[in-house]
């Protein structure tokens, strides 16, 4: 007894989810106290009287919602979230109904079992079109526009409803054909798509029967009537709609669902955008997707974009394009890693340097989620590895340079690792910090998107800028200080016929692998024979080289050379003429 309560109140709770969401702790007292419409117990169907407390806390469901294939029990039956007149004589206070998409009216039901003897809507379970099973479960739902530049037109226009008869007809041909619709109907069709389509079918006679020519022909003598009907319905719906129910007004037409028409129908009673709800489930969205490009888009009139209405489409297709971003994210690690490898020559720089890049990930996302407490990370953020790969390489390049050109101006044979990288690294560091805080407060900047992906995307690669530069100061730095040092060793230690017990060091630098090699007779050997300890013949050739060019810099002040003049003559040239460049670039 115990568990069927506890699965009876279960099924009350999923059956009536929207009411207690909005209803609020009325919605709970009324569930509580009052028998709801198909759990009471037959015990209440065979003595209503005789026990009232029995009456209020059975809850039997007697029959399942939704389950029957007939017009009969959708007409019978109550929907999923709604609150029909007993029960509401039963309760306090008035409930907001649940409607379905029509005016549940006795009109309707005359026209839908009227329909219900044709063929196109024979044994079908008309339950889908239940607002709450129509609209809430993610189904093939494309959005038509027109594509008439004609301020006049309207997707009501008879020869504009034809088109799109005929590519419903088509995508529903195609559904058919691949399983991926459901009706249960007896010609073995699926259920109907809800559209403008199946409005037109609803208002004309026997308009189940009709094909889409004949529609059109039929619906000329209905259009204005209808436009004005519904621009009523959508000018009371702006006004008394709340968030707590989705009740349309009692003006609203049957067979209408703001899904129809555009947002200021009310101003205009026109429309140049629509929709249509095809019966699809919720298992079948990827097959959707993958069968998306076989849908019918419309003619030359109108054009149909498919998804569904929580853009399951577009989520797939991120997915898959972010997955080959991913592979090309990889690709550019390595093209990364080649290109710092060859300007270093020094698997440990190289090493390093990727390893700074990669633990900006996780700090960045330890202040993203834990600090910040942003819990939405969308998968576009992975898009951020491109961003710290080229800028973390950057970093890493300007760090080598600044301390290869302090070297040279100061010798190892003379100056330390000390020094030198009191020279260097301040100077690398703030070249760095400009960088880095103009493109960190740029991403930043951009989280006043109100898009959410982007916004996250925004932020977080912002933090992953930040992290990448501190990253760079606390292991690049050091680690060219182990550089530098390992190399003024292997210099102390080599001999005339190579590395000897140094060769071991060709994880710091790939030049010791060089120098092993070098055998005695070699020019290069030969002239570093002449120079000190500490002192390579390349470095010294960059010495006298800087110097060179020092007292060239210097003449060159006193009096500029044909080319400087010609250079300069042409830079003047480009400045004074540079706002009609300008110009011209940008037209």
């Amino acid at each position: 007894t115990l568990i069927a309560d506890r699965q009876t109140q279960l099924m009350l709770t999923t059956a009536y989810q929207e009411y207690l969401f909005y209803g609020g702790e009325e919605a709970w007292e009324d569930l509580i106290q009052n028998v709801q419409p198909g759990f009471e117990s037959e015990d209440d169907e065979e003595d209503e009287v005789d026990d009232e407390q029995n009456k209020n806390t059975t809850r039997r469901l007697l029959q399942p919602r939704h389950s029957s294939s007939s017009l009969q029990s959708l007409l019978s039956y109550p929907s999923t979230h709604s609150k029909n007149s007993d029960m509401e004589q039963q309760s306090e206070q008035h409930k907001p109904e649940r409607k379905l998409p029509f005016a549940w009216t006795s009109e309707l039901k005359r026209r839908l079992q009227e329909s219900s003897n044709a063929s196109a809507l024979s044994g079908c379970d008309l339950s889908f079109y239940d607002s709450a099973i129509m609209t809430y479960i993610p189904r093939l739902w494309p959005t038509w526009s027109l594509t008439t530049n004609d301020p006049s037109s309207t997707a009501l226009e008879p020869s504009i409803l034809r088109d799109l008869c005929i590519a419903e007809e088509n995508t529903q041909a195609f559904l058919e054909q691949e399983g991926l619709c459901f009706g249960g109907c007896d010609n073995g069709h699926c259920l109907p798509p809800y559209s403008l389509v199946f409005y037109a079918r609803m208002a004309l006679d026997d308009g189940f029967s009709l094909t889409c020519d004949e529609i059109a022909d039929a619906w000329g003598n209905l259009q204005t009537t209808t436009e004005e009907s519904w621009q009523e319905c959508v000018e009371t719906l702006k006004e008394t709609y709340t968030p707590n129910e989705d009740a349309l007004p009692d003006n609203c037409p049957f067979g209408f669902y703001p899904t129809l028409v555009q947002a200021n129908f009310d101003e205009t009673a026109k429309t140049i955008y629509t929709s249509t709800i095809f019966a699809t489930n919720e298992s079948v969205v990827d097959d959707l997707y993958l069968n998306s490009d076989a849908f019918d888009r419309g003619s030359g009139q109108i054009e149909g974009a498919y998804d569904t209405q929580y853009e399951d489409f577009i989520n797939i297709y991120l997915d898959d394009s972010l997955g080959r971003d991913m592979s090309l994210a990889l690709g550019s690690a390595v093209v990364v890693s080649v290109a710092i490898m060859i300007h270093t020559r020094s698997p440990l720089i190289t090493g390093v340097g990727l390893l700074q890049i990669v633990l900006s990930f996780p700090l960045s996302y330890f202040i993203y989620k834990l600090i910040a407490g942003l819990d939405f990370f969308p998968f576009l953020n992975f898009i951020g590895i491109f961003v710290v790969f080229a800028l973390g390489a950057g970093d890493i390049f300007v760090a080598i340079d600044k301390w290869k050109n302090a070297r040279i101006s100061f010798p190892g044979h003379t100056y330390s690792t000390e020094y030198v990288a009191a020279v260097a690294l301040p100077d690398a560091a703030s070249a760095m910090f400009l960088t880095t805080i103009t493109t960190a407060i740029a991403f930043f900047a951009t989280a006043i998107c109100p898009v959410a992906p982007i916004k996250m995307f925004a932020i977080f690669c912002g933090l992953l800028i930040l992290f990448d530069y501190i990253m760079n100061v606390l292991l690049v730095f050091p680690a060219l200080c182990i550089y530098d040092k390992a190399m003024m060793a292997r210099e102390k230690k080599r001999n005339r016929h190579g590395c000897g017990n140094s060769c071991w060091m060709c994880c710091v630098s790939w030049s010791c692998c060089g120098l092993c090699s070098m055998r005695k007779g070699h020019h290069m050997h030969d002239l570093e024979e002449g120079l000190d300890d500490g002192v390579t013949a390349s470095r010294f050739i960059k010495t006298q080289s800087r110097e060179f060019e020092l007292a060239q810099e210097e003449e060159a002040r006193a009096k500029a050379s044909f080319i400087q003049k010609v250079m300069l003559g042409f830079y003047g040239i480009l400045h004074k003429l540079r706002w009609i460049l300008f110009v011209i670039c940008v037209a």
